[in-house]
């Protein structure tokens, strides 16, 4: 078994190991330079030049015990993590003769970890029996230092092909060891105790690190006096190095050494990450630039950050900032991304993903490439949905490929009620938003899709911490909101006949929506918009204007409080094909495609949360824009829809199941009256015949046809008729078993 003395072995061991010798020589003063052109400038070459050097290593093995007992092995797990940083400000002396000094700040963390396992088979009675006894053994060592004012050096060499390397070093400092070691057995012959013992901290030396570049970079011949630029090598065991460096000569003594942009990593808004590649639009980006003082005395500037392609100041982008002599100072501005995607461009608005941030002060400025993505967008299909057509719409994102505009769909049941579908909503969103980063997105439900997402928003959505809903944009596409007499009868049929649930057919009744909606009210800062179909006088059993599916009144509810934009659809499709016309692609396109001039403010003003809370103070109430002043969309004008969905229980209904290729004839009987409607919810190959007990023929629903594509068809007749036995012939070309549902209406 391992013993606990060699633990201090093993700290004095890890101290020799991670002790990296230099390469450069301290108290160099003088850098190597070209001569100075003018007079009054020495040539010398200052700036700033940041330094890192990481490695990750480890190993897991298994050895048979030296006892040689059978079964007897030892595995172990060690890490080891080294993390190192140094940042170099180099400043001209105060002789102005080509001589320069070097402040630095350096930071250094150890990490070493090892965990043995043993165990071997011992007979504590000679043989008699046998067990397993087991020990376990842990270590670890932490060796960490800050300094501010260490100690660096800096040169600059340039050759004569216009190439040129630069180098960096830092000193020794000081720094702190500590450790610990346990152990513990189980199942050995005589009890034995384990450890548990720290280390107390001791003072150590962390030696420092040093790099030089390939001497691959050139000077730039349009800026000879300004060197930018990094260089990365990577070593052994997992060992990689890089410096970046931003100096100048002959230059003014306030200087910008560095711009760095970052987000916070989905779902912790402390956790800020740099940005290598994109941000999501409506993300917050952290702007960090350094600001250097090469001089020996204060400095007063002002500081402006700009996006150039906007050619606009930011939000409060513009500060009086004071930096001491001989210093670095990091400024920090909270840029809303919101609307960055995009550009005002007429009709549609065209994606503008490419942003350049530009920092400036008076006498320097710095520029960086950012690339600001538009929010995904989930979309939540609904009991009527067409799989055609909804592929179609999720298309009309992912061909943008210009726009990288993610787009998902939720895996909702239509057998579901939206209650039980919100759920997969929430799952949806919190995937989207892991894999893009993405802090907002926007929702279109289509159909009972959009009553799922109002679930979701009442029930689920939280308040984020910068002020503003998850769902920035809520898009419902036929929703119907109010519910559609096209459900009436429907779900005792469903259930009854099919075997199936009828709860998600029930709860879109006139009657049960009305408590729905009392259930789900609340929009939580996110704005609701509606796109309305009108363009059938009938739906279903009723005369009333729809998509031929949801009445116009049902898509409309509440528009002036719950949708703050609608329109009306302006081609001619039907409830279940509205999201595969174009024009109705582009009515979505426009209404989430907010350029930043646009409004970006939660739609009500009354938001939970704040920006000074403490688990988000890297934010302050002056960095919470939301864009220019609100700019309203164009509304189009209501048309006068009924707003009344009551309609008589049905007279009569039933459910059959037709095999293919199978005819067959359903008595309806019929009372006096002046209007007769039949709802038929059945596949588009079976043709329907309803004829009077006379045999003429009323109305016809045949193959074919545009309506048989339609999810419910309307037999009618509004000339008065008697009491009779009329005939309803229904005739299947399916090639598998049909199932349809006839519930009848008689309106007097």
């Amino acid at each position: 078994m391992q013993s606990r003395s060699n633990f201090f072995k093993q700290l004095t061991v890890l101290a020799i190991i991670f002790s990296f010798t230099n390469s450069m020589i301290f108290g160099q003063k003088k850098t190597v330079q070209t001569k100075p052109a003018v007079k009054k400038c020495s040539g010398a070459w200052v700036g700033s030049v940041k330094y890192s050097r990481t490695q990750v290593s480890g190993e897991a093995k298994t050895t048979p015990r030296i006892s040689g007992a059978a079964g007897g092995e030892d595995s172990t797990v060690s890490e080891m993590r080294y993390e190192y940083k140094g940042r170099a400000l180099v400043t001209e002396t105060a002789e102005k003769d080509g001589s320069t000094k070097v402040k630095a700040a350096v930071s250094s963390k150890l990490t070493s970890e090892e965990n043995t396992s043993s165990k071997e088979r011992v007979s504590c009675d000679r043989g008699k029996t046998w067990r397993t006894q087991t020990g376990k053994f842990a270590t670890t060592t932490r060796i960490e230092g800050n300094d501010a004012n260490a100690e660096g050096n800096v040169t600059v060499g340039i050759n004569d092909d216009g190439t040129y390397n630069v180098s960096v070093a830092f000193s020794p400092i000081r720094g702190e060891k500590q450790g610990s070691f346990t152990s513990s057995f189980s199942g050995q012959c005589t009890n034995k105790k384990g450890v548990d013992e720290k280390m107390p901290p001791t003072e150590t030396s962390i030696s420092g690190n040093s790099l030089i570049s390939d001497g691959s970079h050139r000077i730039d011949p349009k800026n000879p006096n300004r060197l930018s630029g990094s260089f990365t090598q990577k070593g052994i065991s997992g060992m990689e190095e890089t410096m970046s460096w931003s100096l100048q000569k002959c230059g003014a003594p306030l200087m910008i050494t560095e711009v760095e942009l970052y987000q916070p990593l989905h779902p912790t808004y402390n956790n800020w990450i740099k940005i290598n590649n994109y941000t999501v639009d409506g993300n917050f980006v952290k702007v960090v630039a350094k600001i250097a003082n090469l001089s020996g005395e204060t400095r007063q500037t002002s500081l402006e950050v700009r996006e150039l392609k906007e050619n606009a100041l930011l939000p409060e982008g513009k500060m009086p900032i004071s930096v001491d002599a001989n210093e670095e100072k990091e400024i920090v501005y909270m840029w809303d991304t919101s609307g960055y995607a995009w550009k005002e461009s007429g009709e549609l608005n065209q994606p503008e993903i490419n942003r350049q941030i530009q920092v400036k002060i008076t006498e320097d400025s710095r520029t960086e490439n950012i690339e600001v993505r538009p929010k995904p967008v989930i979309v939540i299909p609904g009991m009527w949905t067409d799989k055609y057509s909804f592929s179609q719409f999720l298309s009309y994102f992912e061909n943008m490929k210009s726009a990288h505009w993610a787009v998902d769909y939720a895996r909702i049941l239509p057998s579901k009620s939206a209650a039980e579908n919100a759920p997969e909503v929430e799952k949806r969103i919190r995937e989207m938003q892991e894999r893009t980063n993405a802090w907002h997105v926007d929702l279109v439900g289509h159909s009972t899709g959009g009553l799922a997402g109002r679930v979701y928003i009442n029930d689920s959505m939280g308040q984020l911490a910068d002020g503003k809903p998850t769902v920035t944009n809520f898009v419902m596409v036929g929703t119907p909101n109010r519910g559609t007499p096209c459900s009436v009868g429907v779900d005792n049929i469903i259930s009854r006949f099919f075997n199936r649930s009828g709860e998600a057919f029930r709860e879109i009744t006139y009657n049960n929506m009305q408590e729905f909606n009392r259930r789900y009210t609340a929009t939580k800062g996110t704005k609701f918009y509606g796109l309305v179909g009108h363009g059938y006088n009938k739906t279903c059993q009723l005369t009333t204007l729809g998509d031929g599916l949801v009445p116009a009144g049902s898509a409309l509810w509440q528009s002036r409080d719950f949708l703050k934009n609608f329109k009306y659809t302006t081609a001619p499709s039907t409830h279940e094909f509205m999201l595969g016309e174009t024009a109705n692609m582009k009515v979505v396109h426009q209404w989430l495609a907010v350029s930043p001039k646009g409004n970006h403010k939660p739609d009500i003003d009354a938001v939970t949360g704040s920006l000074t809370d403490e688990t988000f103070d890297d934010f302050s109430p002056n960095r919470r824009n939301y864009g220019a002043s609100y700019k309203p969309a164009n509304f189009d004008v209501p048309l006068q829809v009924r707003n009344d969905l009551e309609s008589s229980e049905p007279s009569f209904a039933t459910g059959i199941k037709l095999r293919p290729n199978q005819t067959t004839e359903i008595e309806i009987p019929v009372t006096d009256g002046k209007r007769l409607a039949i709802n038929l919810m059945m596949p588009n190959k079976v043709s329907a015949t309803l004829s009077t007990q006379n045999g003429a023929i009323v109305s016809q629903s045949l193959t074919g046809t545009p309506e048989a594509k339609q999810a419910f068809r309307l037999l009618e007749t509004d000339k008065p008729f008697q009491k009779g036995v009329w005939k309803l012939k229904l005739e299947s070309q399916e090639i598998e078993e049909s199932e349809i549902a006839v519930v009848v209406f008689i309106f007097n």
